[in-house]
């Protein structure tokens, strides 16, 4: 599926339960060594080359075995990210993977088995996700639960009526690839690409997501001309959503337009799916062209770097400096995607839970004696050691928008916005940073907002148990006041009577 959220707001030390520490490391890690194992069972089974071929588990397990695992891995990091609350770490999701793979275990011997342990996986990871979803009232994202619960069903389904519960398991997947396309890619593309002009439009959002609901409802009902009507449909909805998102703008970036090229294999899906139910195109290309491209995405390659000449040196040194060099190169490529990579998702990180915090059809940033010219303040960056109190300050206090959240080794990111100026809350895992200093000092001092009325802004924050630190004080053409964010920041209230 290629999403990827590592991290969390209260992780345990890198020494302890490292695999089980966020949700990704064991399912993406379980994801990658069954599609190993099982594609070439499968292809040696399918030529004749080994006994039990069974397409029924070939087509239940690319489902509800890898694909599944996917989405469990990534919704159980991605929710704590949403609502800075934690989801199973430890024993708890060692025993959810342990299901999964009691699952797959049992899929060699009896499908029926495998699909009641599925179901009790479901619920495992719908309890994961959903008790901070609703903890933190994330209404927003309460329909990924019931996403998880009808694939564990779908499973079931599959048992008595596996084309019905193949398709509607296909659709749900697919309704999930959508939905996280829609929020991420638009972002990504315009934060790593100025002037790339990508863009949602909301009418057009909402009636490709409903597509894909309307095909789930037709393949449910086995309405298979209607279906196919809907499929087609569907296609040129997707596509108009992709061709929206500036495409074409990625050309250069292998690692944006890996992410577009992943999302145009939806349309395609899309439309031979309609056309397979006219008999113009084999109904397995359809399939295949859902499942393999999407969930099997490459993550990009770095490229390959070149052993500098060394010089000067004696023939035995030379071969072993050179020997030692080729040995230094996986790392080297390894930090230089490792690096590439954090900048592209530093750069589109705004998109990812709804909405661009940048204007998206903002121009490049000109040139002046060959140096970029700066364009603005981007954010500010505070410290925080409880990003679920400071959210709800900034945010429910405060008024600012939450528009993103990100998590990298070591750090969870919150994107607030108010005014078009973003701030970005910080929490470092792992370790404790330095207290506050006290008292005046050189550099930074303290973010001030702009009020439109002093003391009718105090009244409102007195109310909400929060009081003035410092002031207010009144100026011919201003009034300013302090106040202390929950770690202790200062921010200044300014109400400009004159300027």
């Amino acid at each position: 599926m290629a999403l990827h959220l590592p991290a969390e707001p209260d992780a345990q030390p890198a020494r302890r339960h490292v695999l089980f520490a966020l949700g990704f490391r064991p399912f993406y890690l379980l994801a990658g060594l069954y599609a190993a194992l099982s594609v070439p069972l499968w292809a040696a089974q399918y030529a004749g080359w080994l006994p039990g071929v069974n397409p029924l588990w070939h087509a239940h397990e690319m489902l509800f075995g890898y694909a599944f695992a996917v989405i469990a891995g990534f919704l159980l990091t991605a929710v704590r990210v949403w609502t800075a609350r934690p989801t199973p770490t430890g024993a708890a999701l060692a025993a959810i993977a342990g299901l999964w793979i009691l699952a797959r275990v049992l899929a060699f011997f009896s499908l029926a088995a495998s699909s009641v342990v599925d179901l009790i996986f479901a619920g495992a990871v719908a309890w994961g996700i959903g008790a901070p979803l609703v903890a933190s009232g994330n209404r927003r994202n309460w329909f990924f639960v019931a996403l998880i619960l009808a694939l564990g069903a779908a499973s079931i389904a599959f048992q008595a009526y596996p084309r019905i519960g193949l398709a509607a398991g296909l659709d749900v997947v697919l309704f999930v690839m959508a939905v996280m396309g829609g929020r991420v890619i638009p972002g990504f593309t315009n934060n790593a690409i100025p002037g790339a002009g990508a863009r949602r439009n909301q009418a057009l959002e909402y009636a490709s997501l409903a597509s894909i609901l309307l095909l789930l409802l037709m393949d449910l009902v086995q309405w298979a001309a209607p279906a196919a009507i809907v499929a087609l449909l569907a296609a040129v909805l997707h596509a108009a959503r992709l061709a929206l998102w500036s495409p074409w703008a990625t050309r250069a970036r292998p690692i944006l337009w890996i992410l577009h090229a992943s999302y145009a294999w939806i349309v395609v899906h899309l439309a031979l799916r309609g056309l397979a139910a006219f008999d113009l195109v084999p109904g397995g290309l359809a399939t295949h062209a859902h499942d393999d491209p999407h969930l099997a995405r490459p993550h990009g390659a770095p490229a390959a770097g070149r052993v500098p000449r060394a010089r000067g040196l004696c023939p035995g040194s030379r071969s072993r400096f050179r020997a030692r060099a080729r040995a230094a190169r996986p790392a080297r490529r390894l930090r230089r995607a490792h690096r590439r990579l954090r900048g592209a998702v530093a750069r589109g990180v705004r998109a990812l839970h709804g909405g661009v915090c940048s204007d998206p059809h903002a121009p490049a940033a000109g040139r002046q004696g060959g140096l970029s010219m700066f364009k603005r303040i981007d954010h500010i960056e505070l410290v925080t050691a409880d990003p679920g109190r400071a959210v709800r300050f900034y945010t429910e206090v405060l008024g600012f928008k939450e528009r993103s959240r990100l998590t990298v080794p070591g750090l969870e990111l919150v994107y607030l916005d108010l005014g078009g100026t973003t701030v970005e809350l910080m929490t470092y895992t792992g370790m404790q940073p330095a207290p506050r200093a006290e008292g005046e000092r050189l550099g930074y001092r303290m973010m001030a907002l702009e009020v439109d009325d002093m003391q009718r802004t105090l009244d409102e924050l007195k109310a909400k148990g929060i009081e003035p630190s410092w002031g207010p004080i009144v100026r011919p053409s201003y009034a300013r006041a302090e106040i202390r964010d929950p770690d202790g920041n200062s921010i200044e209230l300014r109400h400009w009577v004159s300027r």
